[in-house]
């Protein structure tokens, strides 16, 4: 539809031109056969004396050498500006299209979506891409070269755009904490000075889920974490669950508190803040040396797992491997004990890599 509706102005200037440019000859022909000059009217013309042979012949020839180059001109003039009409049409009015071939990889978003587009030659146009939540590492190329994550693209000939991410993700909370974070109690979790903090005095365990399923079961985990205040025996938690929720869902515990204990647990249908379901202990309370003990103290808990196969590492120490397949949990949350008074507990950053 866009095209006819372009292509209107172009046939409407080939009539118009052509019409104009057959006004002279219809001039010129009315004006060999109209008689001898100064005889405007028929009755004029019959009242004129009868012109001599010679003179009847000499205006024949010119009729018709009149109407001869008036066909010669309209035909070479009117074949000059249906081509002068075509180039105008194709070069302004139909400008040549490129194409722009456009790959949104997985964990990628933004515009323009994936597919094939056409834009006029020479247009700019504009693109934007991000990664999604579970995902890191954006790569957007141009043709095949490293670009900017948001720019524009010249379309003076036929191009490729790709927008890729790779999973997991590092939530290092400098601006604010990722949507895709699940928490137990909205009011509990905030962010302040780069960190994640869970403060509250309510006895449960609460707990902050990222809500993405990984795809596949070998990754590593990584969390900077601290107890502030609360209680030393309570436990500090990474989890490692088969959903996106504390509520109900099955998976391994991975624990340490300052008083230097670090343990591992199994749980089964489990709801984390009423401690309720089932739950078994794959490496009892055992002191580690590793765990840098007291309140304000930061260490780094760093989780292997390799489908079956999970390593357990403090401060960059192994201090506990098990293989086990009844779970396959593919999402990962932090947790904290509360105990009968106020616990203040802080996450410094959340990395997690796909292998």
């Amino acid at each position: 539809m866009k095209t006819k509706m372009k292509s209107i102005p172009a046939i409407g200037l080939i009539v118009t031109l052509s019409f104009l440019l057959c006004i002279p000859l219809n001039s010129g022909r009315n004006a060999i056969t109209s008689g001898p000059a100064g005889i405007s009217t028929q009755s004029e013309l019959d009242s004129a004396p009868e012109p001599a042979p010679g003179a009847m012949e000499f205006v024949s020839r010119a009729q018709n050498k009149a109407k001869k180059k008036g066909v010669h001109w309209l035909v070479w003039t009117g074949t000059a500006v249906a081509i002068v009409a075509t180039v105008l049409y194709f070069t302004i009015i139909k400008k040549p299209e490129r194409s722009l071939t456009v790959t949104v990889g997985e964990g990628a978003e933004g515009s323009p979506a994936g597919g094939t587009h056409a834009f006029k030659k020479g247009s700019i146009l504009s693109y934007q891409y991000g990664a999604k939540p579970g995902y890191e590492n954006l790569v957007v190329k141009v043709d095949g070269v490293t670009a900017p994550a948001s720019g524009t693209i010249t379309m003076d000939q036929d191009r490729t755009l790709t927008a890729t991410c790779g999973e997991g993700f590092h939530e290092d909370f400098t601006t604010g904490a990722s949507p895709a974070w699940n928490p137990r109690s909205a009011t509990a979790w905030s962010i302040a000075n780069s960190v994640y903090i869970c403060q509250s005095n309510i006895s449960e365990i609460d707990w902050s889920i990222f809500n993405h399923q990984l795809s596949k079961s070998s990754y590593t985990v990584e969390v900077r974490l601290r107890r502030c205040s609360g209680n030393s025996y309570s436990g500090d938690y990474i989890l490692l669950t088969t959903t996106g929720s504390g509520i109900n869902t099955s998976g391994y515990v991975f624990s340490l508190n300052t008083l230097g204990f670090g343990y591992v647990w199994k749980a089964r249908n489990y709801t984390f803040h009423e401690n309720q379901g089932d739950s078994s202990p794959i490496q009892l309370p055992t002191i580690s040396g590793h765990i840098i003990t007291g309140f304000n103290s930061w260490n780094i808990v760093r989780i292997v797992r390799n489908g079956a196969a999970f390593s357990y590492y403090i401060n960059g120490n192994l201090v506990y491997t098990f293989t086990d397949s009844t779970y396959d949990p593919r999402f990962i949350g932090v947790a904290t004990q509360i105990s009968s008074q106020e616990v203040r507990m802080e996450f410094d950053y959340v990395h997690v890599t796909v292998n």
